[in-house]
């Protein structure tokens, strides 16, 4: 009876030990024990911009955003007018404003890169209907004549991440609709190369390409384009960038491989740093044939070392759950000798017995 008196105790505090380790250490990886709501992506003071570019805004014909026009830090904008930018700060070329709204989209680039997937997804997207999540992918492609639809069966709320590994690709008079509540400002795209949208595409989301984006005739775009390493370039697109909560931008975790990137390896920049978009919608993937150098590759390489940079320092909370742990095994091993008739205290326990 004194035995497990004393024993029970210790099995107890070896599964508060560690219960409370696992806790820790889930909350130092980023994880949780359940699955939750996903939240949105903050894009900081970059949600009143409908584009923001590395180093070259180009436009060509009577293109219209409801958002300002960042870029930074380069300062090359082109094409305005005919382009008309009616968001109410205009256009922002190599200030300082610019330059914050470009790190608060690299920030959200980062966010939602290191969301934890739902599910893997095909390249082909249209003709699908998906509820909120995170869907990832190598190269993601939306081609007609089926939309893809995203269901936010009831909530406003619904987030939805598409996590492009390549390039993102929309086919001409594709479709991006939005169903049951689901709200454009919710919709993110975080593409690892550029991203291309189709003549006369419909598409829905902010798109946080790592090099460039290109958006081709007559493209319609609800939310916004973001190119973090290169070049925006539009055709007489119109753009509704929505009146959407300003959320602070955040990082969930570092994105992986980020600071191997020597922003040499991509074939659509050219000397003046901007992209050709055309290669990517022609065979849907990132990698082609000879790529440019000069001020392109260095302004990739630029981007990618502020993406390497940017993150949260989870070393305390590692380190927190790492002692935790250590402390959970001590309990268990305790609590195993205490068990294990050949120990000590179980010779001593059996001695006194027979007294």
């Amino acid at each position: 009876m004194t035995k497990y008196a004393v024993a029970l105790p210790a099995r107890i505090s070896t599964g508060v030990g560690l219960t409370a380790a696992l806790a820790l250490a889930l909350t130092a990886a980023g994880g949780t024990a359940a699955h939750a709501a996903e939240p949105t992506v903050g894009l900081g003071t970059a949600t009143g911009y409908s584009t923001i570019a590395y180093n070259t805004v180009e436009n060509t014909g009577p293109s219209v955003l409801s958002g300002n026009l960042g870029v930074s830090p380069g300062s090359a904008v082109v094409g305005f007018p005919p382009g008309l930018v009616s968001g109410p700060e205009g256009i922002h070329s190599a200030d300082a404003v610019a330059n914050i709204a470009r790190l608060d989209a690299t920030r959200a680039y980062v966010d939602a890169a290191g969301r934890s997937t739902t599910a893997n997804v095909p390249v082909e997207l249209g003709g699908t209907t998906l509820t909120a999540g995170v869907y990832t992918g190598g190269t993601l492609e939306v081609n007609g004549p089926q939309p893809l639809v995203l269901d936010a069966q009831g909530d406003p709320d619904a987030v939805f991440i598409f996590q492009a590994a390549s390039t993102l690709v929309t086919g001409f008079a594709s479709e991006v609709q939005l169903l049951n509540d689901a709200d454009a400002c919710n919709v993110f795209w975080q593409v690892g190369s550029s991203a291309t949208l189709g003549e006369s595409s419909t598409f829905v989301g902010t798109v946080l390409a790592r090099r460039s984006v290109t958006a081709t005739t007559s493209a319609t775009i609800q939310g916004r384009l973001f190119a973090i390493g290169a070049a925006v370039t539009l055709d007489s697109n119109v753009f509704d960038s929505g009146d959407c909560e300003v959320v602070p931008a955040g990082v969930a975790a570092p994105t992986p491989g980020d600071d191997d990137d020597n922003g040499g390896d991509d074939d659509s920049d050219d000397s003046s740093g901007e992209d050709d978009g055309g290669d990517d919608s022609s065979n849907g993937s990132g990698g082609g044939g000879g790529g440019g150098g000069g001020a392109g590759d260095s302004d990739a390489a630029a981007a990618a070392n502020e993406l390497a940079a940017t993150g949260d320092d989870h070393l305390p909370a590692l380190i927190a759950g790492g002692s935790a742990l250590v402390v959970g095994a001590g309990l268990l091993a305790y609590s195993r000798r205490r068990r294990d008739p050949g120990s000590a205290h179980a010779t001593a326990g059996a001695h006194r017995s027979g007294r």
